[in-house]
């Protein structure tokens, strides 16, 4: 008897432990960390250009800055599944709302706006400035039927320019703003809104549906798929040519180099099934991988002395 006891309550205990897990797996997809991790690395790029090298303040302000733009970053993708609930039920990429509520959401966005201006204040006021027209500016891309995302081009301006932002806050943990800072931002900024044509090419069945007029539902799939292609080739060549001027060294044009190498690899493979969702999700998965890895590997080679920017 004693034993069917035991074994009853093991059981429970281990349902309410399943349990406990799958709801926190659906709420982390429900809140996208998955994809707020890869993005917080356009903030702290501009963090790892700035820094002189690793010492405890570096390391204290650094991990500061990241939870603070990991909440900022928390806060705008909260915001945009607010404002976007209603059409983003009906896209396949995002199911998960089905399941959820509206409020859990508003309540995100209240709760890591919060987080996030608190910690950026910490650090520094013009971090609190520039992490409010952060969010502003991806209210106003996000805001239903009159946001920037439902306007063909303005969407992709607004990743340019925002990229160009979230660079120059990790920067200015450890360095003044420079023409040299803003050069080397806007190659950045040329990779995020290259991979944000090909989010729209993903999404172009939903957003037409829905009649949000991104450049792929206005100018048609193809327009985003080249685009997007064509946006990180001009990146790499801009890259290219600071490289050339001494602007940046090798170790820091090497590992980009070689990841957009690895992604027009895997643009030649994909490229005949460049007009199916599953096959561009596919092909965003090896290149965000693979500029994931540039970013390590540059890491690695600043910190061992060879990556300074000059």
């Amino acid at each position: 008897m004693e034993e069917a006891d035991r074994t009853s309550e093991d059981s429970l205990r281990d349902s309410s432990e399943n349990t406990l897990l799958v709801r926190t797996v659906a709420m982390a997809q429900n809140l996208r960390v998955a994809e707020v991790v890869l993005m917080t690395g356009f903030w702290l790029i501009g963090a790892l250009f700035a820094a002189p090298e690793i010492t405890p303040e570096v390391a204290v302000r650094g991990a500061v800055f990241l939870l603070g733009v990991t909440a900022l970053c928390l806060a705008i993708y909260s915001i945009n599944s607010w404002l976007g609930f209603t059409g983003d039920r009906g896209n396949p990429r995002m199911e998960y709302l089905k399941s959820t509520s509206v409020r859990v959401y508003v309540i995100a966005s209240v709760v890591w706006t919060v987080l996030a201006l608190v910690v950026l204040t910490a650090l520094d006021t013009r971090l609190l400035f520039a992490g409010c027209v952060s969010l502003v500016m991806w209210t106003a891309y996000s805001f239903p039927r009159i946001g920037l995302k439902g306007v063909p081009l303005a969407g992709t301006a607004v990743h340019v320019v925002m990229q160009i932002l979230h660079f120059h806050m990790g920067y200015l943990l450890f360095e003044t703003i420079s023409w040299n800072s803003f050069a080397i931002s806007i190659y950045f900024a040329l990779v995020f809104a290259g991979g944000h044509l090909n989010h729209e090419a993903m999404d172009h069945e939903s957003d037409e549906r829905t009649g949000v007029y991104t450049g792929s539902a206005f100018f048609g799939r193809r327009y985003a798929v080249l685009g997007s292609f064509a946006t990180f080739s001009a990146a790499t060549f801009y890259w290219t040519l600071l490289w050339a001027g001494g602007m940046i060294r090798a170790a820091a044009f090497a590992p980009f180099a070689v990841a957009y190498v690895v992604q027009a690899a895997s643009w030649l493979v994909f490229r005949p099934r460049l007009d199916r969702h599953e096959t561009i999700a596919s092909y965003r998965r090896s290149y965000r991988m693979a500029y994931l890895g540039a970013g390590l590997a540059f890491a690695v080679l600043k910190f061992t002395g060879s990556g300074q920017v000059s």
